[in-house]
């Protein structure tokens, strides 16, 4: 679900000009879904860390994801 997001994000932001930021834009909009989706079905938040530690370990998830992507190209 979270791809088909940030693929239909992508196409939308790069239709209105924003080519720039729209690859960064999208994966980073999908990553906050996939979070929201996790939080609500499969993981209990703030089961080992608080709130602030749970989006600071997924934020350095999703950095390190996006910085491979983005090296690699």
């Amino acid at each position: 679900m979270c791809a088909g997001v940030n693929i239909l994000l992508f196409n939308a932001f790069f239709d209105v000009r924003v080519c720039m930021v729209a690859a960064p834009l999208a994966f980073l909009l999908a990553a906050a879904l996939n979070y929201w989706l996790c939080i609500c079905m499969l993981f209990r938040h703030r089961s080992k860390w608080s709130t602030w530690g749970e989006i600071g370990i997924y934020g350095l998830l999703v950095a390190v994801v996006g910085g491979s992507i983005s090296y690699r190209q």
